[in-house]
This record gives C-alpha cells, sequence and structure tokens, in this order.
C-alpha cells in the first residue's frame, strides 16, 4: 500500500475534493491487482466501490464521471479493474482478455478469487485506515461484449 500516489487516471483529471490516493496491490501467483482508493477531504464513512469492468480506462463508461460524483459528496471511492484489465497484470499474455485464467481451475483452486480476493483485501484496508461503516459496490457489467440474459416481457400479447 502507497499513500499520496499520483492520480493513474489520465481521464479524471483533477478530481474534485480530494484529500489523497492511495495505491493498493495484491499479488497472487503471479496476478497483481493495482486498486486505487480516493480519499475525499472530510470523508464520509461509507465506501464506494467502483469495478471498471472490461474498459481500460475511466471515460469510456463515464467512470470518470461516476467516480466524480461521489467524490463531490464525499465519498471515498475505490476504483478496480477486473483481473488483467487497467493496470493489472497476470501470468497470461496480452489484451485483458482473461478467460484462460480458468484453466488454472483445480479441487483446490478457483481462478474467481483473483476478482474477489483482492477487492475484501482493499475494503478490510478501507475499513481500518477510513473506518468505513458501510460498503458499496457499483460498476460495469462483466458481461460486456457477450450475449446477456434478458427478462421476458410481462406484456400480454393480443
Amino acid at each position: 500500500m502507497q499513500t499520496g500516489v499520483a492520480n493513474p487516471f489520465p481521464d479524471l483529471a483533477d478530481p474534485p475534493n480530494l484529500e489523497r490516493i492511495d495505491e493498493l496491490t495484491v499479488s497472487m501467483d503471479g496476478f497483481t491487482s493495482r486498486m486505487f482508493l480516493f480519499v475525499p477531504v472530510h470523508a464520509r464513512r461509507r465506501l464506494m466501490i467502483f469495478q471498471q469492468g472490461h474498459f481500460l480506462d475511466l471515460a469510456s463508461s463515464n467512470g470518470d464521471g461516476t467516480v466524480r460524483f461521489f467524490l463531490e459528496r464525499r465519498y471515498p471511492v475505490l476504483v478496480v479493474h477486473m483481473p488483467l484489465y487497467g493496470l493489472n497484470t497476470g501470468p497470461f499474455p496480452g489484451n485483458g482478455y482473461h478467460d484462460p485464467m480458468f484453466t488454472l481451475e483445480s479441487p483446490t483452486l478457483s481462478p474467481f478469487k483473483y476478482f474477489l480476493e483482492p477487492i475484501v483485501r482493499a475494503v478490510s484496508y478501507a475499513q481500518q485506515v477510513l473506518r468505513s461503516r458501510r460498503v458499496d459496490m457499483i460498476g460495469i457489467s462483466g458481461a460486456v461484449g457477450r450475449p446477456r440474459w434478458r427478462r421476458p416481457s410481462t406484456r400480454a400479447s393480443g
């Protein structure tokens, strides 16, 4: 963990009401997750997690606007990306495609740990440092670019 790092997102220039940015790095089995905790001045005790999904930057999904929205209201915001996206790295080559991770599955290993464990560790950090009492998560679906389930219409035909 590093406190007071430079803003890693050029598309989020001059975040409002910002006291500092903490970088949290979690390394496991060749995967490295880098998450960034934007801490506003006089932070509320409610943490907002913004999951950027499959995008490499924030602006592509209006993530920059989402982070600004919460910082303006004094909510600390933890910005996270899926494994192999953004600044995250791992043992598989190229472009952030993470399906090869599931070749690692075994009776003693679930690849979902690389999606969830870094966030759990970051929440624990935020609860210790900011004394957050509530945690909410928002963000982009993991189904970007893939077929999505659609609720059948409930309207009667005829």
